[in-house]
């Protein structure tokens, strides 16, 4: 089941909320137009400048690795995998991002698609990589503002974080996912 294009037209689209000093997230406020000809509205927040985003899973060896990072909108400081805004070119970004959050360089980057994450309000989508990579020191080269740590855990304590509920975040998940229908991970146990 490919996805098809909306049948909702945009009629006119009002710029909401931006600001120069927060390049990270604009607000529309669109009117639309169903196939019937009713006219609606809708609420529309586009991230960063518009392209999309990447996550990277690293594979280490038998482990996957896993960043903490203090997610300030939730409260919480979660593991996760490397993520961040995209510049325009998807394998270079999702490179770029696990060096800058890991200190890794990818020796195999494997692209398992893309997700929305929340399709009834932003407008952009997410990258998916999985990146071979081979483990050195960790945070090496490193600049990220947000990491906290990085870990490497064995697929087993990865499984058993999913299924208790202590990987929450979606992103995760999902490129966790697509790297195990892909046979990439092992997640049975």
């Amino acid at each position: 089941m490919t996805p098809e294009p909306s049948r909702i037209r945009r009629v006119r689209s009002r710029l909401q909320y931006a600001d120069e000093e927060n390049p990270y997230v604009r607000v529309y406020y669109d009117e639309v137009e169903w196939p019937d000809g009713r006219r609606g509205r809708y609420n529309r927040v586009v991230e960063g400048a518009g392209v999309p985003g990447v996550a990277v899973l690293p594979l280490v060896g038998g482990g996957v690795g896993l960043v903490q990072v203090d997610r300030y909108p939730v409260g919480m400081r979660l593991w996760e995998v490397p993520r961040g805004f995209g510049e325009g070119e998807p394998e270079a970004d999702a490179r770029r991002e696990l060096l800058e959050e890991t200190g890794w360089s990818a020796i195999e980057l494997i692209d398992l698609g893309q997700i929305y994450l929340n399709s009834g309000l932003l407008a952009g989508h997410v990258r998916l990589f999985a990146a071979k990579v081979d483990g050195g020191a960790a945070l090496a080269g490193a600049r990220d503002d947000e990491a906290v740590e990085v870990a490497v855990l064995p697929v087993d304590t990865v499984r058993s974080l999913l299924e208790e509920g202590s990987l929450p975040d979606a992103v995760t998940q999902a490129v966790i996912l697509q790297a195990s229908l892909r046979g990439l991970l092992d997640l049975k146990g």
